[in-house]
């Protein structure tokens, strides 16, 4: 990203196309961040949302002294967090948008804070705020999507592993390097590219850093 005065703006992208940048939207971000797992102030969090909520706990370190709002997190911790923040797939081509509605056992629980169709992982993910007691793994729940509430499953967030357990990639054993490697050794992208259509699958291109071990 880059930040600098407007009236410089068509001269930097002048310069910057033909020198071999890639432009890249904001959705294409938004995108690449949710399908790492990572938080989006104003969606994923705000002013309303503590830390220990949306799985930022490890970001606040409450023993290293005092700091502005650690007593009310010193407090939350010891009551209990009544939500948190998940990740969640789901079937089909079902498309979770920020904003939709979310239900859990028929009662509301906010909305989706950030959904898309995951490019790389070829499926809907999405993050959403749930009661305590519906945020473990594999959890159901619904999101209102046009008017018709569908199902959605709780999920890690985020790539080890991306967007929760699923059936592997169809590959062959990976061949011992130079050096022995074994299973530190990686299938070439062309070894990739033919198992994949050998299994009938799609070949979604090089898959970006995080999401190696699920692919290769």
């Amino acid at each position: 990203e880059l930040a600098f005065p407007a009236s410089q703006a068509d001269a930097l992208w002048n310069a910057l196309v033909p020198a071999g940048v890639k432009p890249a939207g904001l959705g294409a971000r938004d995108t690449l961040r949710l399908e790492m797992g990572m938080a989006l102030y104003g969606n994923d969090i705000d002013d309303t949302v503590t830390p220990l909520e949306a799985n930022l706990a490890w970001l606040v370190k409450l023993p290293k002294g005092d700091f502005v709002g650690r007593d009310a997190l010193v407090a939350q911790k010891e009551k209990g967090l009544s939500r948190k923040l998940v990740g969640f797939t789901m079937q089909d081509r079902n498309f979770p948008r920020h904003g939709y509605p979310v239900f859990f056992n028929g009662a509301p629980s906010g909305v989706v804070c950030s959904g898309t169709m995951s490019p790389t992982l070829g499926i809907p993910i999405g993050t959403a705020y749930l009661p305590l007691e519906g945020a473990k793994e594999g959890t159901t729940f619904e999101v209102e999507i046009r008017g018709k509430r569908v199902p959605a499953t709780v999920t890690k967030p985020g790539p080890s592993p991306p967007w929760g357990p699923r059936e592997p990639v169809c590959l062959p054993r990976r061949d011992r390097g130079p050096g022995g490697g074994g299973e530190g050794a990686r299938v070439g992208l062309s070894s990739r590219r033919s198992a994949i259509r050998q299994c009938g699958g799609v070949d979604r291109g090089q898959p970006r850093r995080g999401f190696v071990e699920h692919v290769d």
